[in-house]
């Protein structure tokens, strides 16, 4: 998480590095937003150490972090399926109960809640809970009373994993996820988008 660096007033961060320097090692870090990549704002803590003993003195590395990628970033609509199934839409009970908790926490000045994204935006970061209700990604919904979470496969996507990493593995495009939804969830919130 992006808070390492801030957390204790910044002292962890400062003695994380500090024993990395001491064993030898040159640190780079960067909070990189993978928003340039994939449509969520997902700010991580990048870590880099190079063995001063193989690579030379940190000076001497030319060692850089990517930049954004240039044009027009990702957003919702690029990785939405055409027809997802219905049972990912909010039931009425759902929808209604996350609509009174919002309602009741921002009466007490707090932000927690809801969020609905519509396809030309970019979403919050996908966390590892989002299978308990998928309230902090929901995806507007054009004729559908009640928004919907976003699907396995749209998760999967949202992380930039796409279907090509699966025929790597001898899969077909389109391949069905091996897990259930709740440990799929799970999976693409704890992942890295590795693009």
């Amino acid at each position: 998480m992006k808070n390492l660096r801030s957390h204790d007033g910044g002292n962890t961060w400062t003695v994380i590095k500090t024993n990395l320097e001491k064993r030898g090692y040159a640190v780079f870090d960067q909070i990189i937003d993978a928003n340039g990549w994939v449509p969520q704002h997902r700010e991580r803590i990048f870590i880099v150490c190079f063995d001063e003993k193989v690579f030379g003195r940190k000076e001497s590395i030319d060692f850089h972090f990517p930049k954004h990628p240039s044009g027009e970033k990702p957003v919702l609509g690029d990785i939405l399926e055409k027809d997802p199934d219905r049972k990912y839409m909010l039931t009425d009970n759902l929808w209604a109960y996350l609509k009174a908790y919002r309602e009741k926490h921002e009466k007490r000045g707090n932000g927690f809640g809801f969020s609905v994204f519509e396809p030309h935006q970019t979403t919050r970061t996908l966390s590892a809970r989002y299978y308990k209700d998928g309230q902090k990604i929901l995806i507007a919904q054009k004729g559908w009373k009640n928004p919907r979470r976003l699907t396995p496969r749209e998760a999967m996507k949202l992380m930039g994993f796409v279907d090509s990493y699966a025929e790597l593995f001898g899969h077909q495009s389109g391949f069905p996820l091996a897990v259930s939804d709740t440990q799929a969830y799970k999976q693409f919130g704890n992942a890295v988008v590795p693009a």
